[in-house]
């Protein structure tokens, strides 16, 4: 198991002898909002949200992830992305904001606030709000090689976070052949093949190191590592890395 210990955030410094850059450019300058929305294949009123997805994974300062659900399957098509995990995830989010039940499309903005996907002045209006409610710099990151290290940076995180590591591709199409969307072919992006709970972030210790080799063990052509209160909790932190 990969095993993190320390305090977080968004604001990454990178090594001035990075071998291997662990992050791109707009994160080394900058924190990332992560949105993400819950969508199924076999939900007719999910592709403008889906869409709209597409829009905001090319904004700087934006990590969008698409998590397919699977409780749509009954209705004639079986969701070719879904996991019963994601559905999971989201049921934690709507537990922890509240919500009496799960449905698509939903967006949630930096684990702290939800609304229908579709409704893009709202979604854009709550990514300017977490953004003003969301702590300043917490941790800084750097590379050697393909030992990635973690040091803390401010001593504002009291209590655990939990460490995620996520997969996913930039593109994928897909013909629907049944269901709803019976007919349509359907591009997604930054589709979730799969995320793991991958340790707990400590205000206690003093830092963390994760070996590069360990990301090709989590399916996806691109990773992410979050860093989250709970598991249906806000999201403190999300960086984009890339795999040696």
């Amino acid at each position: 198991m990969i095993r993190f210990s320390v305090t977080l955030f968004a604001l990454l410094l990178l090594s001035p002898m990075t071998a291997q850059p662990a992050l791109s450019s707009d994160e080394a300058s900058s924190r990332l909002t992560l949105i993400e929305l819950f969508t199924s294949q076999g939900c007719s009123s999910c592709p403008p949200a889906d869409h709209f997805l597409q829009k905001l994974a090319d904004e700087p300062g934006i990590l969008a992830l698409s998590w397919s659900v699977d409780y749509w399957d009954y209705l004639g098509w079986r969701d070719t992305f879904a996991r019963p995990e994601f559905t999971a995830r989201q049921k934690a989010y709507n537990h922890a904001l509240g919500k009496s039940g799960v449905y698509t499309p939903q967006m949630v903005i930096a684990g702290r606030y939800e609304v229908v996907g579709s409704r893009t002045d709202e979604v854009r209006g709550l990514i300017a709000q977490s953004r003003k409610d969301s702590p300043a710099m917490m941790i800084g990151l750097e590379q050697d090689g393909a030992l990635l290290r973690a040091f803390p940076l401010s001593g504002e995180i009291t209590r655990p976070l939990t460490v995620w590591l996520v997969g996913f591709d930039d593109r994928r199409d897909v013909v629907i052949r049944a269901g709803e969307l019976k007919g349509r072919t359907m591009s997604y992006r930054n589709v979730v093949s799969e995320a793991k709970d991958i340790g707990t972030l400590s205000p206690w210790d003093g830092g963390f190191t994760l070996n590069m080799e360990d990301i090709k063990g989590i399916r996806g052509s691109r990773h992410a590592i979050l860093f989250q209160q709970g598991t249906g909790g806000p999201i403190v932190a999300a960086h984009r890395i890339t795999a040696p």
